[in-house]
This record gives structure tokens, C-alpha cells and sequence, in this order.
């Protein structure tokens, strides 16, 4: 059952694009009036209709913008699929605007810079200039897994647009424009069983231990599975792509590196010190966890104003980085590089260029070993980022996952009082979850 909305908003829920189909979301009680005044056709709940929107109102003869497909939703209101010129899909919404609707773009295009929410963000110690090369020390990560968003996202859409039995089933569907992978996109729709199959057996559970001792070991059982779920970040990496940034000193392999994880061609690479010159930032897909991979320039010290300036510039990056990621060159003084390792001390290492002679002893350093130009251990690489970020192999994605502040909340509070869970999937007290997929027909 959907939540029927009183405002009227139109939604565009894709961006424009020539050649792309735009779809916006209706919603309030002036839908069926607009679409009246404007479509050609008569619509109907769940059928995809074909027709002509017309320019100007109750005018058969006058000019037509579109041809969309119009789908009416149970909560009355209407999915308009036009196409996606960005002129048609602007004078589209300056026609819902002039109808009374408040126009909401839920695209990329129109997504302020986000913040990272305080209630899914890990207070950070203040982060030290790497680039002063001072001694000083920092951990790439906390101590709890980092939950903390990209500066730049897409937005849930609000729960009034969204179908859904259950409040979990819309927060999962609301959610699903995030969702840059398919590992993340079937992770978050199993959600909604996985937590009904969850409290079913929870509840099952509790109904056959009748003795008092019996029934404190299984509330206490409880908690303990409720904790873990509430230190399982996985969903909100899958959902937000971490920042992940690669430092260290110039002519190491750091782009090389970065190109192999980018699976092509997308950093300039050559073996003269400073080619990467200034920082460059772009998604990659491990495995179904997509990250914002950062690749910097060399840190050193340089009188060359621009480099000098590109490597200031990346110091935000770095700082803002959910993990970094430190490449050593075993073939280059290790002295010199020492101030990143003390500088950084919680980073993911990388002994690169393996296959070169050393000129000193690797195995002072704990950490992965590559070859970037032939990609020998960044399979190696790709497992170690997932586990960091608690995407893991052998992880089902249906097993239970918190992906909300409004699920965080009920949570922490029920790892306490574990009666209150029944309001994770309807937020009511009185609800019950629906039945476990084992008692479906």
C-alpha cells in the first residue's frame, strides 16, 4: 500500500538526455486533472498508455510537446515517461510547476553537493598535512567501520513516491536509485524478506522456550545478533561509494595501479616522476562494491609552482578518503617514503614493482605485492578494499542489513530492549512481520 501524498509534487526521477527517456513522478491530488487537461488518452492503474501531451490545455488542435507513456500508480498518482530532450522534459515541468506542483529533481544533475550525515558518520580526529612531511600520525580509518557518504550523490527518493506493503519494503525501494551495482541492487531488495524471515524466527524461537532461563538465553542470543547487524556497515558502502584514495612518491606505479583497478585506460601513465598532475577521482566496480577511487600525484617536496599546487589540492582528497591506500617502490630509497608510511599509519600497503631488483628488503614491509604493469596481485588488491569495507565473498545478500537512520535507531535500541525490533519493519508497535518466505505459498 502506498502513502498517498496531499502535496503535488512532480519528481523527475531520471535526468534528461538526447536519445534517453525522462521519467517523472506525479503525485497529489491534482494529478488526474493535469494528466485530463494534457493526454490525449484515459488512463489506467498499472497500464502503460501511449498517447499525446498536448502544449496547451483542453486544446485537441493545438500543439503537441510529446508522445509519453503514462502509467497511474495504486496511490493515485502517475509515472510520465517522456522523451528525454532536456527541452521537452523542462517545458513538461513548467507546466506542472504553473498546475500547482512543486518540481523536485532527484537526478544526479540536480543534487547539491551532500554533506556527510552526522547520524551515519564516525567522528574523525582531525587529519594531519601528509604534505608537511612531519612525523605525525593518522589513521586512514576509525576504529568502527566508516560509514560516511561522497561529497557528491544521489538522493533517496521521498517515501510518498515509492510502493510498498511495508515501511521496510518502501525504504528499499526509495533507496534502489542509489544502488550503482547489481550486487548492491539485489542486496537491497532482499532486505525486506530477509528481516521478515528474521523476526518470524525470532518470534518462533521465543514461543518454544517456556522456561524463564530458557527465555533469558534466547533474548540474550537476541542482542548479540542484533549488535552484529548494527556494526555491519556493508549496505551503506554498497549504497554510497567510500572514497578510496592512492598516495606516494612520485614514479611508484600509483596510476598504473589505479588503471588496473579502473579495469582500462583511464589515468596517463609514464615513467618520469610527476606525470599525474593533479589528483583524479572516478567510480570503480570491485566485484559489485563500487568506490570512488582517488588517484593523487607523487608527494614530495617540488619548487614547480603547478605540481607544488596539485599536490596541495589533493591534500582535501586524501583527507576526506574512507581508506587510503599507500604504493611503495622497492626499487627507490625506502627513507623517502617512510614519512607517508608514519604519516599514515593505518593504510592499506603496497609493495609495487615486485618483479624489479630492490634496493631494499621488502619484507620489512607488511603489505600487499603487485605488479602493476602485468596486474599480478590486484585480485589480491580488490579482496583486500571489499573486506575493508565488509563486503566479503562468501556474504549472502540476503541476510539482515540496516541501511537507515530510522533502522539504525530502532536497533541501538533494541540491542537493549529486544521487543522493540517489532517495529523495524512497520515503525508500529503494534505491527507484526509478515510471513517468512518458508510459510509462503
Amino acid at each position: 500500500m502506498a502513502l498517498v501524498p496531499s502535496t503535488n509534487t512532480a519528481l523527475l526521477l531520471t535526468a534528461p538526455g538526447v536519445g534517453a527517456i525522462a521519467v517523472v513522478r506525479l503525485l497529489g491530488p491534482r494529478v488526474s486533472g493535469f494528466i485530463t487537461r494534457h493526454f490525449s488518452r484515459p488512463t489506467a492503474e498499472g497500464k502503460c498508455i501511449h498517447g499525446q501531451w498536448r502544449d496547451a490545455e483542453t486544446d485537441s488542435a493545438g500543439p503537441i510537446l510529446d508522445d509519453p507513456v503514462i502509467t497511474r500508480l495504486a496511490s493515485g498518482g502517475a509515472d510520465v515517461n517522456l522523451h528525454g530532450s532536456p527541452w521537452i522534459v523542462r517545458a513538461f515541468l513548467d507546466q506542472a510547476q504553473a498546475h500547482g506542483f512543486n518540481i523536485e529533481d532527484h537526478t544526479s544533475q540536480g543534487q547539491e553537493p551532500a554533506t556527510n550525515p552526522a547520524h551515519l558518520a564516525n567522528p574523525r580526529p582531525p587529519a594531519p598535512d601528509p604534505f608537511a612531511l612531519t612525523p605525525e600520525t593518522h589513521d586512514s580509518a576509525p576504529d568502527h567501520p566508516s560509514t560516511r557518504l561522497p561529497t557528491h550523490q544521489l538522493q533517496p527518493l521521498p517515501l510518498a513516491a515509492v510502493e510498498g506493503l511495508t515501511l521496510l519494503e518502501r525504504e528499499a525501494m526509495s533507496h534502489l536509485p542509489l544502488a550503482p551495482t547489481e550486487l548492491a541492487a539485489q542486496t537491497l531488495l532482499a532486505q525486506p524478506q530477509a528481516w521478515a524471515d528474521f523476526l518470524s524466527q525470532s518470534l518462533a524461537r521465543a514461543a518454544e522456550n517456556h522456561h524463564l532461563a530458557l527465555q533469558s538465553a534466547h533474548n540474550q542470543h537476541l542482542k548479540d545478533d542484533i549488535r552484529k547487524i548494527l556494526a555491519d556497515p556493508s549496505l551503506i558502502h554498497l549504497l554510497h561509494p567510500p572514497r578510496v584514495a592512492i598516495i606516494g612518491a612520485p614514479n611508484v606505479g600509483k596510476s598504473t595501479l589505479a588503471n588496473q583497478l579502473f579495469a582500462r585506460q583511464r589515468v596517463i601513465t609514464a615513467d618520469l616522476p610527476g606525470t599525474t598532475r593533479d589528483w583524479v577521482g572516478e567510480i570503480a566496480n570491485l566485484d559489485g562494491l563500487a568506490i570512488m577511487l582517488v588517484d593523487t600525484p607523487g608527494i614530495r617536496s617540488t619548487i614547480d609552482p603547478i605540481e607544488s599546487a596539485a599536490i596541495s589540492r589533493s591534500s582535501a582528497q586524501i583527507e576526506a578518503a574512507d581508506l587510503v591506500l599507500i604504493v611503495l617502490d622497492p626499487t627507490q630509497p625506502l627513507e623517502a617514503q617512510s614519512v607517508l608510511l608514519n604519516a599514515w599509519s593505518s593504510a592499506l600497503r603496497i609493495v609495487n614493482k615486485s618483479d624489479l631488483p630492490p634496493a631494499w628488503d621488502p619484507t620489512r614491509i607488511a603489505g600487499l605485492r603487485t605488479i602493476g604493469t602485468t596486474g599480478q596481485g590486484i585480485d589480491d588488491l580488490r579482496r583486500q578494499i571489499r573486506r575493508h569495507f565488509n563486503i566479503n565473498e562468501n556474504d549472502s545478500a540476503d541476510h539482515p542489513r540496516w541501511w537507515t537512520m530510522r533502522q539504525r535507531t530502532i536497533l541501538e535500541e533494541a540491542a537493549i530492549h529486544p521487543e522493540v525490533l517489532s517495529r523495524f519493519i512497520d515503525n508500529s508497535p503494534t505491527s507484526s512481520p509478515p510471513p517468512s518466505s518458508s510459510s509462503r505459498p
